[in-house]
């Protein structure tokens, strides 16, 4: 079983996690686990503090999840500006009418 000060140690990690996921400060949050484990790997804890840390991970995960759902959306919608400017460079220099191809292009 871990001291009161590690537990407390353990604590405070999660939530500076806890904060720098509201920010969307990832690195510091994979840090935090990083110090997290090291810490776990001393002993054990109560079940209080367990009970804590999992309401803390719970909201944590769901912020990434909602990020990484935000960072895909985000890459589809370049990818997808990046094939109609394909497109537009394959239409120029194709003739007169390239002002027309543009207009139905966009």
């Amino acid at each position: 079983m871990l001291t009161r000060s590690g537990e407390a140690r353990l604590e405070e990690i999660t939530r500076e996690a806890f904060i720098a996921a509201e920010q969307g400060r990832w690195n510091v949050v994979s840090a935090c686990y990083c110090q997290r484990g090291e810490g776990l790997a001393h002993g054990t804890i109560s079940a209080a503090l367990a009970s804590r840390l999992a309401e803390m991970d719970a909201i944590i995960f769901e912020r990434a999840r909602v990020a990484q759902a935000a960072v895909g959306q985000a890459i589809g919608d370049v990818e997808s500006v990046a094939r109609r400017l394909r497109a537009l460079e394959g239409h120029v220099g194709q003739g007169r009418d390239n002002g027309e191809r543009v207009d139905r292009l966009i």
